[in-house]
């Protein structure tokens, strides 16, 4: 079994929708402001403090950034999990059928949307298929 995956951020982290990071003396802290704009804060000791910022103008940056912070990680997504989500994505009726015995199980039409919604957006955060 491999190690549970933890929180991203703690509340306190959320609330303030910001995290540091410290390396060696230098400190780095990452922040999204009220326009959702992605900031990364370098301060070393001695050296001159700046501010990056990673996103541009428009959502795609945003985006690309996220799936490259992703890629490969344990709490990341894999195609594995892209084939699972579209199994059951198309696996599903909306309506219950009782000769199946699956009645508690089929999905209303706004759970199948947000299944059908999770499968585009676990895509579009993959590589393409090698």
């Amino acid at each position: 079994m491999t190690e549970p995956i933890q929180p991203a951020l703690t509340p306190e982290e959320w609330k303030e929708r910001e995290v540091e990071s410290q390396y060696g003396n230098a400190r780095t802290s990452f922040y999204v402001d009220h326009k959702g704009r992605i900031f990364a804060s370098d301060e070393s000791p001695g050296g001159e403090d700046r501010i990056i910022v990673l996103n541009g103008p428009d959502d795609r940056i945003r985006h690309a950034i996220a799936a490259l912070c992703l890629y490969g990680q344990p709490y990341g997504f894999t195609h594995e999990h892209l084939a699972l989500l579209r199994y059951l994505n198309e696996g599903h009726d909306l309506e219950p059928d009782e000769e199946s015995g699956f009645i508690d199980r089929a999905l209303t039409r706004k759970q199948a949307d947000c299944l059908a919604l999770l499968v585009e957006i676990v895509a579009a955060l993959l590589p393409p298929t090698p």
